[in-house]
């Protein structure tokens, strides 16, 4: 089928399915001008332009005598494309050649074809479904762009695919030991929580105990005393006394009267409470043959104050006055209670 531009009179070779994909529209390869080509088909050949769009009478395509007039109305329309085409991309206009002239020149360059008969001149676009490129560009500018967009749109669309087996296992492994760590982390908090509950119910009920045991927690005991409100003994360890001299003689103003004097000592490392001294004769056999215990006041021979204690590794003078036994006493023990 032919159709001819309305605006310059040039022929074109248009193929029905052309026509259909763009309703009738179609530009001009020449002027580039659009017009609607359903009024102005014709089945047979039409009187081709004017010579002043043939550029030489060599241009076209030998078909035969039958086909001369088709061949060369293609080949018109193909110099005519090629003309515009050259002159919208010529330095003079400074720029590139305008978009529709590269579309009518893409679509029109594809147009004299020849497919199996001599003489069936066909578009490029004859055999091409309607919805390929030389479609697009009959097409009104409004259609192509609202089909681009709703591709677009599909492609864009996420698809949720299953994970690989191996990448499937490794979630579930690191799902499990996550949740693996967060009950081992509950599970020692708790712990921690109990053994806290225990050491300080220990510690409010048996505190003296709790230091004894653990000397070195003292401190900490004593803190936690002050906050929970036990009461915690002093401390006090008569054991850690000792004694660097003795002297034990016959008292010079009274008769029948032993004066025992010592040096002593506080060993511990803390002050503590004056202690009791008990005093033991022993006779030859090792038999206890005198006692007696003696208050602070009483070896210290002057009063002593509740709150007076030893300093550490502070030597202090005791002296005691006992009654001499009957028996000879030949050995004494200083004991600290």
């Amino acid at each position: 089928m032919y159709t001819r531009c309305p605006h310059c009179l040039t022929v074109f070779v248009v193929a029905a399915e052309q026509l259909k994909a763009a309703h009738g529209n179609v530009r001009c390869g020449t002027c580039l001008e659009s017009f609607d080509a359903i009024p102005h088909l014709s089945d047979g050949p039409v009187q081709p332009p004017s010579e002043a769009f043939v550029e030489g009478e060599d241009r076209g395509f030998d078909l035969g005598d039958d086909d001369a007039t088709e061949a060369r109305i293609a080949s018109e329309q193909l110099n005519s494309t090629l003309n515009a085409a050259r002159a919208a991309a010529s330095p003079d206009d400074g720029g590139s050649p305008a978009p529709e002239v590269i579309a009518a020149f893409e679509t029109e360059e594809s147009a004299p074809a020849v497919d199996g008969e001599p003489g069936d001149l066909q578009t490029g676009a004859a055999d091409d479904s309607p919805g390929d490129e030389p479609v697009d560009r009959f097409a009104p500018a409004g259609h192509a762009a609202s089909s681009r967009v709703s591709l677009l749109d599909e492609s864009g669309h996420d698809v949720e695919e299953p994970l690989p087996d191996v990448l499937r296992v490794d979630a579930e492994e690191f799902a499990a030991r996550s949740a693996a760590r967060r009950r081992n982390i509950v599970y020692a908090g708790a712990a921690l929580a109990l053994s806290l509950l225990v050491a300080g119910q220990y510690v409010f009920f048996m505190p003296e105990d709790a230091a004894r045991r653990y000397p070195q927690w003292r401190g900490a005991i004593e803190s936690a005393c002050v906050q929970i409100g036990c009461v915690l003994p002093e401390r006090r360890d008569p054991a850690r006394i000792r004694v660097l001299s003795r002297d034990v003689r016959v008292h010079p103003r009274y008769e029948g009267v032993m004066q025992i004097k010592a040096t002593l000592t506080n060993a511990a490392p803390y002050r503590q409470p004056y202690p009791q001294v008990r005093f033991t004769l022993f006779n030859v056999n090792g038999q206890t043959i005198a006692t007696r215990v003696f208050q602070p006041p009483e070896y210290l021979g002057r009063p002593v104050a509740a709150s007076a204690r030893l300093r550490p590794n502070t030597p202090f003078q005791v002296e005691l006055d006992v009654l001499a036994p009957e028996e000879a006493a030949v050995s004494f023990e200083f004991q600290f209670l």
